[in-house]
């Protein structure tokens, strides 16, 4: 079967001979046949099916999955059809279905409670039983006759493609034909009636065969199979897809597509590309790279159809947006910026795309940024200041901010200030220019990135050691906030570490007041960090770090003692994730327990500490953050009076920071192991200790 099927499916031959009907040769076949199939997987749409639903939407109860299934069917194949995205006629010959026999009350009521039709011989409500017969005999024993219903007619078919043509962005569909019936196998010639019905039916059968080849002895759950199977009958004109979350996601990336999101589309693959299931890899291999080469592909066709490059501009800027508001994670910036790269690098070097370059690099330079590799961002700043031009100086201020970022994470503080105190200059000259044009200091320009320009300066100056010249820097900052309230809490929270690592305890009480509404009461300052939390003014994480980080250095024990209980019962409620600032976090709490005596904390929190190091170590990456933990357990064992430990990690730290940024050794004088501590301790000083 495997082989005649598959010859007539791709040939239109059997046994390589061309088919026949009534002694002649058939017409050569027009067309292509494609097979297509929706395979449950194992795993279904749990999490998107789930329980709360209720019975009248979720997938095993009744027979709801065959509906659904259809409706996948219908979008796959007909309105989102990525093989034959263009395609506006149907001819559809389908198939009426029915449930097994159903016995068990239980399973009638769930039936019945849906709305499913009972098609018992003929008849609606449970089927009677003739007197004397085998089932009247059972039901007066008290069992229950068996009853079938109906899963699929014209009118269930005609609402699921309402449905998908209510909802689709392409409305140019027209259906040629509209067949439904139930297979009929048996042939019987009592005048033109059957034989008309049968010759009707002949695409039935054959889907049916297809169906049979792709399923037999398979199981339920083997969509791999299945694309095998299919591909073996027609070749590479195959779409196969799984009854499956990832399949969520390709629906959602397709549909973006015809809307031209690019960026939503992406967004969706690099989900199915995060996907743990059998069926998510196959979507991997088969599908991801379909909508990869269908969005370079369509931003070229955009950009040869108009004179300038505003879709492709659009789809960068978006994307830049988002890194910006920090409403995309490193890994999808990384996925989408590269797909990005591919589809302009093959635009003219004219002065219209050099806007969109600017911003493609600019993204770059973000990317690395924050993946922790300043030297390629460095790159990325380069090319940018080709284009800076082409693009408003607030963007290119943003950039230069970006790039003294870079540098700050290669430990070059000296540079990453020079940048800024560049950067400081074009800046204050555009505040300057607005104050002379616009005059209303509400309505000028550029004071916001002014202010970013400032706040990082702080930070740098802070790097450095200079705590006096990073708070004149942060005051300066807040000040040109106004109304920026995250602006300013942020700011204010680099102003509080400052005063931490200088040592001005009572700057630092003072300035917490304002921070969290108290200093005094460590308790009431958990409250208050929380409702800002809340209001979205602090992220839990940062926050939870200083204020630890606060209470270790200025705390009273018994200020501490009030709310200890307090602060590890919030600890331990948490969703915690196993990224920065944790190691930071961590390393407080287990100096607070060793100063308020709770070994029991102590040891937990310090163990936590180990098992981050673990994690990130077996990453392979995250070599600042390796570094930054070796520093902490050296400080920990230090003030547990373990010095052997406290070198031993202060060495690694040291070995570490030497192997993946030897700028930030080069120079320094290093001729034994306290050597290496300081180097150590100078370069993660601030907001790495």
């Amino acid at each position: 079967m495997s082989r005649t099927l598959a010859q007539f499916i791709q040939k239109g031959t059997y046994k390589d001979q061309i088919l026949e009907r009534k002694g002649k040769p058939l017409p050569e076949r027009e067309g292509v046949y494609y097979i297509c199939a929706i395979v449950k997987s194992s795993r279904g749409k749990s999490e998107l099916m789930k329980t709360e639903l209720g019975d009248f939407f979720r997938d095993g109860c009744a027979s709801n999955i065959y509906f659904h299934m259809v409706s996948e069917a219908v979008e796959h194949f007909i309105f989102h059809n990525p093989l034959c995205p263009d395609e506006e006629q149907f001819r559809l010959d389908i198939a009426t279905r029915m449930s097994n026999d159903i016995s068990d009350q239980a399973s009638i009521d769930l039936y019945k409670g849906q709305g499913f039709e009972n098609k018992a011989k003929g008849r609606k409500g449970a089927s009677a039983a003739p007197a004397g017969s085998l089932g009247a005999a059972l039901s007066q024993a008290g069992f229950l006759p068996s009853e079938h219903y109906q899963l699929m007619n014209a009118d269930i078919f005609r609402s699921v493609l309402t449905e998908q043509m209510l909802s689709c962005e392409r409305k140019k569909i027209q259906i040629d034909s509209f067949y439904v019936a139930p297979i009929k196998y048996k042939y019987v010639n009592d005048g033109n009636k059957n034989i008309l019905e049968h010759e009707e039916q002949i695409f039935l059968f054959l889907a049916d065969s297809v169906c049979t080849y792709l399923t037999h002895q398979i199981g339920s759950d083997d969509t791999r199979e299945v694309l095998k199977r299919a591909e073996a009958l027609s070749g590479e004109r195959t779409l196969v897809f799984a009854y499956d979350e990832a399949d969520e996601h390709l629906k959602k990336a397709l549909r973006a597509l015809e809307a031209k999101k690019y960026i939503t589309a992406l967004k969706e693959t690099y989900q199915i590309s995060k996907g743990k299931t059998k069926e998510a890899k196959i979507y991997t291999e088969k599908w991801i790279p379909f909508v990869e080469d269908k969005i370079i592909r369509m931003v070229k066709e955009d950009e040869r159809s108009r004179e300038r490059t505003s879709p492709v501009f659009e789809v960068a800027l978006e994307l830049r947006n988002l890194y910006l508001s920090n409403r995309t994670d490193i890994g999808e910036l990384f996925y989408s910026f590269g797909i990005l790269q591919k589809a302009c690098e093959d635009f003219d070097d004219s002065y219209g795309y050099d806007e969109i370059r600017y911003y493609l690099n600019d993204i770059g330079l973000c990317a690395y940024c924050h993946k922790g590799e300043p030297k390629k961002a460095e790159e990325y700043f380069e090319k940018c200041l080709k284009y800076s031009g082409a693009v408003k100086i607030e963007d290119y201020i943003n950039t230069r901010n970006q790039y003294a970022t870079a540098l700050g994470d290669l430990f070059q503080y000296e540079k990453a200030i020079e940048v800024i105190n560049e950067t400081l200059q074009l800046s204050e000259k555009l505040v300057d220019l607005s104050k002379r044009y616009v005059g209303s200091e509400r309505e000028l320009f550029g004071v916001q990135v002014l202010g970013q320009s400032c706040s990082q300066a702080g930070q740098f100056a802070a790097f450095l050691g200079d705590a006096e010249s990073a708070v004149t820097y942060f005051d300066k900052a807040i000040g040109l906030f106004g109304e920026n309230t995250q602006s300013i809490k942020r700011t204010d929270s680099y102003r509080l570490h400052a005063l931490i690592d200088a040592g001005d305890k009572e700057a630092y009480r003072k300035g917490i007041v304002g921070y969290t509404g108290t200093f005094s009461d460590p308790a009431a300052q958990l409250k208050n960090m929380q409702k800002a939390v809340e209001e979205g003014l602090l992220k839990i994480e940062y926050a939870l770090y200083l204020y630890l980080k606060g209470l270790y250095f200025f705390g009273d024990t018994e200020e501490i003692g009030f709310g200890w209980r307090d602060i590890t019962a919030y600890i331990d409620s948490m969703n915690k994730a196993d990224e920065h600032p944790w190691e930071l976090i961590y390393k407080y709490l287990c100096l607070i327990a060793h100063r308020m005596s709770d070994t029991d904390a102590e040891v937990k929190y310090k163990n936590a500490l180990a098992r981050l190091f673990n994690k990130w170590q077996e990453n392979k990456e995250d070599h600042l953050l390796q570094i930054i933990t070796l520093s902490n357990l050296a400080y920990i064992y230090e003030i547990q009076g373990d010095d052997e430990n406290a070198m031993k990690y202060y060495r690694a730290a040291y070995g570490q920071l030497k192997k993946h940024f030897p700028m930030a050794v080069a120079g320094e004088k290093v001729s034994g192991e306290e050597d290496k501590k300081d180097v150590v301790v100078r370069k993660l000083r601030y907001m790495y200790c």
